[in-house]
């Protein structure tokens, strides 16, 4: 491997465009030469650009694939820059972009699978996966398990999971600033995530609701924007949890938003990998999670945090209720938690991982 090339057209920014930076910014750390191919006007090419990368945009659609005037345009371009591996996350940019870099000739195709669903197993996805894509990565266990369950061992065999891991370093030296305001005597709650069904951020309403009948001094502050914000905006209002329910939109300084909170809390009724929760756990901050998907891969029950059942509410309430109670209890979570994630997802260790996997590949 010699020049690499993250494809990342979504125009918004998500986990996934994350990992594309992070990973881009790790491996020309390491000396390899790294192009990214973005949307014009998204964040990833926004972040890109500040970060000097070489940068191409293509506005990638669901039936782009179809376009063969715009697939030979993109492996024109693979074919001029010598790239001989290309990651992609999104099923649209795979199925156009993994098809003109088989056109190029570029040797190794790389899926970075992150949804814990399984693949569509329709003739177009059979062909790709089974002719085109060399390599699957899954960031867990059990993406990996549902996302190829249709497909044949072929595929199975070219499948390997290597979890996401967070930029340790950087974390450690960034600075933390106030990112809302609080009240001394109020136990903040906090989560993060788009505002989207998968992540169900309206069982905070819930979890509030239930609360406050505690008469708990409680703040739920939710980090992130979606399409089911606007729902949710009125949802509070309607239920009247203005004081105990605050949505911050996008959030940036994550670090510094951890820092403020108590407890973090995640409803989403599935991950792939639960990138926030090891980034809350190694702000030594203790985590309530549902007992799903993933998540049993990152949290350890009892020990660095809690995973109750999907959907309880009530034991969600329960459990969050016993850790503002016991200040001892949240602290040793925190501590062990912040082990956990350095001895597991660190970002270099990972990267180190995934470099040895595919250089063993060819």
């Amino acid at each position: 491997m010699k020049h690499l090339c993250f494809f990342n057209t979504t125009p918004f920014w998500g986990g996934g465009e994350k990992v594309h930076l992070e990973y881009a910014e790790q491996f020309r750390s390491k000396g390899y030469q790294v192009t990214v191919i973005t949307r014009s006007g998204s964040p990833l090419e926004k972040e890109c650009f500040e970060r000097g990368f070489e940068v191409f945009t293509f506005n990638i659609k669901n039936l782009s694939w179809l376009n063969l005037s715009l697939r030979q345009r993109i492996a024109q371009l693979l074919y001029q820059l010598e790239v001989d591996t290309i990651f992609f996350s999104d099923s649209a940019d795979l199925k156009t972009g993994a098809l003109a870099a088989r056109k190029a000739g570029i040797p190794r195709i790389v899926y970075l699978r992150a949804l814990a669903v399984p693949i569509k197993s329709h003739l177009v996805n059979r062909y790709i996966f089974s002719n085109v894509v060399t390599d699957i990565i899954a960031n867990s266990q059990e993406t990996a398990h549902l996302a190829i369950q249709y497909f044949s061992k072929k595929i199975q065999s070219k499948t390997k999971v290597i979890y996401y891991g967070l930029d340790l370093k950087f974390i450690d030296e960034s600075p933390v600033n106030q990112v809302f305001n609080r009240e001394e005597n109020t136990f903040v709650i906090g989560n993060i995530g788009r505002l989207t069904q998968q992540k169900k951020q309206v069982l905070l309403l819930d979890l509030a609701e239930k609360l406050k009948r505690e008469n708990r001094e409680i703040l739920i502050v939710v980090a992130g924007t979606g399409e089911m914000e606007d729902e949710l905006t009125r949802a509070i209002q309607e239920r009247k949890l203005t004081n105990e329910v605050r949505l911050l939109g996008f959030v940036k300084d994550i670090k510094s938003f951890l820092h403020q909170i108590d407890l973090f809390v995640l409803t989403s009724e599935w991950e792939g990998f639960g990138y926030v929760l090891a980034e809350a756990m190694y702000a030594e901050k203790p985590v309530v999670a549902f007992d799903i998907s993933s998540n049993p891969e990152v949290v350890q029950h009892a020990k660095t945090g809690i995973l109750v059942p999907y959907p309880d509410v009530e034991s969600l309430s329960a459990n969050v209720i016993e850790l503002m109670d016991d200040k001892k209890l949240r602290m040793q979570y925190g501590k062990a938690g912040r082990q956990y994630v350095k001895d597991h997802f660190d970002l270099n260790k990972r990267i180190d991982e995934l470099e040895a996997y595919l250089k063993t590949r060819g």
